[in-house]
């Protein structure tokens, strides 16, 4: 035996007993999990393509927010990292230069979930810089990019999620939201007075103190009817406060977002003749001006904050593009079942029901997330951006007050998960001695909280970082 094979030998061994006494550690921690608990826990090295841990990595779970690693990977791998949502207003006057629209002026929605009436204010300031003073015809808004099923609980049948999501929508602003509330003065019987965001003339409130429904001190109704949204406000004259809260989301997003447009048109002097109707968009209408949002921005909220509504928004985007018509969630799933398919990753036993993982009807497994992670690892045309999407431990997004250990922030970036019963964490860890690995923990409870199941994971991931 030469030397060099018997420090080769030595240095087997070396890594041999390392890596089984990692591999007891992480049994221990497993085994000490509460009866009725069912954990899947894979760690890979894809450098080396060296298996250090795994432990039911086939068994299909309830992912929660990690299924947004699905949605995500897959809009990245479809529209590409440079993608932008595209907002844009058109025209069916071909002469603008006599500074008037003699027609109508057209929105078509891109399905931007970011989009708030601070956006619409500087575009209708730069609209204006263009000289334009009127708009004879009317604001006709399309959102044909995604279909009109705005509620999940539409499309995942007999789910009734216990996260409300605002309307997706491919015309959003303010996430079609309005936020209203009661302000008392110190005295008891004083009466209230309101406040609305967004404030615009098309929005109408009234308050009352009648509370319709027995046992309740506060109720708030909408209403839509021509052009005019309504909010009702009731209260129980008896009931002690000083503010109270409403947030109303609207029957019909598209309207709202020309109805906040038309307004802040004419907040700018530009007279607006017509009314804001539903239509679509032709191919001989003539740019205005756009609102451009790159994906990323997009995406860090989606996976860093773990944005259910922005993964729903993206859901269907993906649903757009896989069909070219408009985008639902048959289409998205699709998407994502297909590019799975293409990077080898098996979808018999795979459930994917929505983007953001609010559905318990999602089932993945370990094997299969840790396959998306070691695909996306050596695709380097979209690795940079994704890997800067995921939450940073200790610093950042749903990790920032996780991990008990200070240097975890330089080492691991990843994705959280967590419904009642279930938490989840994905992402990719960098040791101590320069070896990147990919980590996915799955686990469902019935006993003790999330919290006691997210310390388990925790000191997973920090066992590894000096294996």
């Amino acid at each position: 035996m030469t030397k060099y094979t018997a420090l080769f030998l030595l240095l087997f061994v070396t890594l041999l007993s390392a890596q089984t006494k990692l591999q007891k550690s992480i049994d221990q921690l497993i085994n000490k999990l509460p009866k009725g608990s069912t954990a899947s826990v894979f760690i890979y090295d894809p450098m080396a393509d060296d298996t250090l841990y795994k432990k039911n990595i086939n068994e299909t779970l309830i992912p929660a927010s990690n299924i947004k690693l699905f949605t995500t990977t897959a809009i990245l791998n479809y529209l590409g990292d440079n993608f932008e949502f595209k907002t844009q207003f058109l025209t069916n006057d071909p002469e603008l230069s006599d500074s008037i629209i003699n027609g109508d002026l057209f929105i078509r929605g891109a399905g931007d979930p970011s989009l708030n009436t601070g956006n619409i204010d500087s575009i209708a300031a730069e609209i204006r810089k263009t000289g334009l003073k009127k708009i004879t015809g009317n604001i006709i808004v399309d959102e044909s990019v995604f279909d009109s099923i705005y509620t999940r609980d539409d499309w995942i049948t007999d789910e009734h999620a216990n996260v409300v999501l605002p309307p997706i929508s491919g015309l959003l602003v303010n996430r079609s939201a309005i936020v209203s509330q009661l302000i008392r003065g110190k005295a008891s019987n004083s009466i209230p007075e309101y406040k609305v965001n967004p404030d615009f003339d098309f929005i109408k409130v009234k308050v009352d103190s009648k509370v319709k429904t027995k046992r309740r001190n506060f109720e708030s109704e909408l209403w839509e009817k021509d052009n005019t949204i309504g909010i009702n406000l009731h209260y129980n004259p008896n009931k002690k406060f000083r503010r109270k809260y409403f947030v109303n989301y609207v029957k019909s997003p598209d309207l709202f977002f020309g109805l906040v447009v038309k307004s802040e048109l004419q907040l700018k002097g530009i007279e607006v003749g017509g009314k804001v109707i539903k239509g679509k968009v032709t191919p001989d209408l003539l740019k205005v001006i756009d609102i451009s949002t790159p994906i990323e921005n997009v995406l860090h909220f989606t996976n860093k904050d773990s944005n259910n509504f922005y993964a729903e928004c993206l859901f269907k985007l993906l649903g757009w593009n896989y069909s070219g018509e408009s985008g639902n969630s048959f289409y998205a799933t699709q998407a994502i079942m297909s590019y799975l398919r293409n990077i080898d990753i098996q979808t018999e036993s795979l459930d994917i029901v929505d983007g953001s993982g609010i559905s318990r009807f999602n089932k993945v497994s370990t094997s299969a997330i840790v396959s998306l992670l070691t695909h996306t690892y050596f695709d380097e045309t979209i690795f940079p951006v994704f890997y800067n999407t995921l939450s940073i431990a200790g610093i950042d997004g749903t990790l920032k007050d996780r991990f008990s250990s200070p240097k975890i922030g330089s080492h691991f970036r990843g994705k959280t998960g967590t419904l009642n019963g279930v938490c989840s964490l994905s992402g990719y860890l960098s040791t101590d001695d320069n070896r990147d690995l990919i980590i996915s923990i799955l686990m469902e409870f019935n006993r003790n909280g999330a919290n006691y199941y997210r310390q388990v994971q925790d000191e997973i991931v920090e066992l590894l970082i000096s294996k």
